[in-house]
C-alpha cells in the first residue's frame, strides 16, 4: 500500500515523488505503473496543481528582465498556456544548469518530459544557438560490413534507439563549428573559394541544386553506409544536498543523453544537430566531432515559470 501525502493547502492527495521517479519510466514495468497511476488520478484529487502558484501570485522582487536586442530576430513569443508553474512540475530525474544562462536549468522529469526552468525573481533569456544539452563519452561506429580473415563480410549489429546518426541534409542544415551554430551551406561555400575540390562532407554523397535564393545550394544523400555516435553509458555520481536529499544534478554536458535523440528532435524549440571541423586532411571532407542539443529559436523565461520543451510520453 502506497502512502499519499496530504497537501495542507487544499486538502488534495500527492504521490511519493520516489516512487514516481523509480517506476513511471521503468524499462519494464511503466505501462502498468502508468495505467494504475491514471486510474488513481480520475478517481481521486491527486497531484493537483499547486492553488497558490498558478493564482498568479506576483513575484517578491520586481523582475527585470534579461533579453538582448539581438535575439529579437529570432525570438518566439511563448503564450502563457505554454508555461508551468515551477512548484507545478513532477518528481525530477535528472536537471543540468544551462551553460550560456546559469540561472537556468534543463529538468527531465517523470514522463520523460523536459522543461527549461526559471526558479529565480527575474526574467531570463535563452538564445537561438543555445546548447542546453550534450552527450557523454561515447565512441562512432558505421553499418559498413567489416571483412574477416576469410575475406567474408562480418554481419554488423542494427542501431538502436542509443546510436545518433550522423546525417545531413543539405546546405540548410545547421552544424556547430568552433562553438557556434551555423548553416552548412555557409562552411561549404567557404571551403570552395579556398579549396573546392575539399569542400565535402564525410559519409555524404553531395549534389548541387541552386535554388532562386542560393545559386551554392546543394543536398547531401548517405553513402553506403551510416555513421553513429554511441554514448557511453551515464555513470552519475550522487552527492547529498544541505538537507540530506540526494543532489540530481548532472552536467549539461551530459543532461542529453539522459532521454532518446528521437524525443529532442521532435521538439518546435530544440535539435540534435552535429559539432563539426575540418581534418587536417582536408580530402576527408567535413568530420562530424560529436552530437549535441541546441535552441532553434530564442525564448524568454518569466519568473517562476517552466517551459516544456519536450513533451511528456503518453
Amino acid at each position: 500500500m502506497l502512502l499519499l501525502t496530504v497537501n495542507a493547502h487544499d486538502k488534495s492527495l500527492k504521490f511519493p515523488e520516489k516512487v514516481l521517479a523509480k517506476w513511471h519510466d521503468h524499462s519494464e514495468f511503466s505501462g502498468a505503473f502508468r495505467e494504475k497511476y491514471r486510474d488513481c488520478k480520475a478517481n481521486y484529487p491527486l497531484d493537483l496543481p499547486n492553488a497558490r502558484q498558478s493564482s498568479g501570485e506576483a513575484p517578491k522582487k520586481r523582475p527585470r528582465t534579461g533579453a538582448d536586442e539581438s535575439a529579437a530576430a529570432t525570438e518566439v513569443k511563448v503564450e502563457e498556456s505554454a508555461l508551468k508553474d515551477v512548484a507545478d512540475l513532477k518528481p525530477l530525474h535528472h536537471k543540468a544548469h544551462i551553460v550560456s544562462s546559469p540561472k537556468l536549468n534543463i529538468e527531465v522529469c517523470v514522463g520523460q518530459a523536459v522543461y527549461i526552468a526559471n526558479h529565480t525573481n527575474e526574467v531570463h533569456v535563452v538564445k537561438e544557438g543555445a546548447m542546453i544539452g550534450g552527450y557523454w563519452k561515447g565512441k562512432f561506429w558505421s553499418t559498413q560490413p567489416a571483412k574477416g580473415k576469410d575475406g567474408a563480410e562480418a554481419s554488423v549489429a542494427a542501431p538502436t534507439v542509443a546510436d545518433i546518426p550522423f546525417e545531413l541534409s543539405g546546405s540548410t542544415s545547421r552544424v556547430q563549428m568552433n562553438s557556434k551554430v551555423v548553416p552548412l551551406g555557409s562552411l561549404i561555400k567557404t571551403k570552395r573559394e579556398i579549396s573546392p575540390a575539399d569542400a565535402l562532407v564525410a559519409y555524404h554523397v553531395m549534389r548541387d541544386q541552386p535554388t532562386a535564393d542560393d545559386a551554392s545550394a546543394f543536398v547531401l544523400s548517405p553513402k553506403a553506409f551510416t555513421v553513429y555516435w554511441k554514448m557511453e553509458d551515464l555513470k552519475p555520481k550522487t552527492t547529498k544536498t544541505e538537507g540530506g536529499g540526494d543532489d540530481l544534478i548532472i552536467p549539461a554536458a551530459h543532461i542529453a543523453g539522459t532521454i532518446p535523440h528521437t524525443k529532442w528532435s521532435s521538439s518546435k524549440y530544440c535539435e540534435v544537430l552535429w559539432a563539426v571541423k575540418w581534418p587536417s586532411v582536408a580530402a576527408k571532407g567535413l568530420q562530424p566531432v560529436r552530437p549535441l542539443v541546441a535552441m532553434k529559436c530564442t525564448v524568454t523565461l518569466p519568473p517562476g515559470k517552466a517551459l516544456e520543451i519536450v513533451p511528456e510520453d503518453v
